[in-house]
């Protein structure tokens, strides 16, 4: 599985840094059923220097591939980066959702997974997650 992870952003620079920082820390093990991932990013007229901040940021974030539309909204901007997706599998994630390191190997075991008990690639899968205001150290959260 190659993934593509699907992120509209508009206006959240600041959280949208640990996002990215933390989808750059992802571990694939050997048998992972991941062999790689890109993070499209699609901003949607951000006016608080996103834009110019990941273009500036680059060199930290080798996933990330950057596109820019009017602001539109986030449903539009989804359907913008699956259509310039490169990747077998979609991954939506918000701009403010910081994931662990395991993130994309468990997503692929789990769709893997689903694959086999359902005979059939159209799933999809949801996760635990930990709704937090705490975004200098949102793991400590119950």
């Amino acid at each position: 599985m190659f993934f593509s992870v699907v992120i509209p952003t508009y206006n959240r620079q600041p959280i949208l840094e640990k996002c990215l920082r933390a989808i750059e820390q992802q571990s694939l093990p050997a048998n992972s059923p991941v062999e790689g991932y890109e993070v499209v990013i699609v901003d949607d007229g951000s006016t608080d220097g996103t834009v110019r901040w990941l273009e500036e940021s680059a060199a930290e974030f080798p996933h990330v591939r950057l596109f820019e539309q009017d602001h539109k909204g986030p449903a539009i901007a989804r359907n913008f980066g699956v259509r310039e997706a490169k990747g077998d599998t979609i991954i939506f994630i918000d701009s403010d959702l910081v994931v662990l390191p395991d993130f994309l190997h468990h997503h692929g075991t789990a769709l893997q997974k689903a694959y086999r008990d359902k005979g059939s690639d159209r799933v999809f899968t949801y996760g635990r997650e930990v709704n937090t205001c705490n975004f200098d150290d949102p793991t400590t959260e119950p």
